[in-house]
């Protein structure tokens, strides 16, 4: 990866956390900016993807439960 392209990334990343623009466009810019991280496997640490994944995990699964709860209803 090259200067300008983690330079790249991280702009990606930085969109991504402002509420300035909307909901989907953050997402996409935040998938961007993983498939861009994809790249570069020693950007992170093992530990350091993990503790990422994680805290996705940790979030999404709230959002998960609650919508399988309200399917069961």
């Amino acid at each position: 990866m090259t200067d300008s392209d983690l330079r790249g990334a991280y702009h990606r990343l930085t969109l991504a956390t402002s509420d300035q623009y909307p909901h989907i466009e953050r997402i996409l810019c935040l998938r961007e900016f993983f498939g861009e991280l994809a790249k570069e496997e020693q950007l992170l640490s093992k530990d350091e993807l993990t503790e990422i994944i994680e805290l996705v995990q940790a979030t999404l699964t709230k959002h998960v439960n609650e919508i399988m709860k309200n399917k069961e209803r």
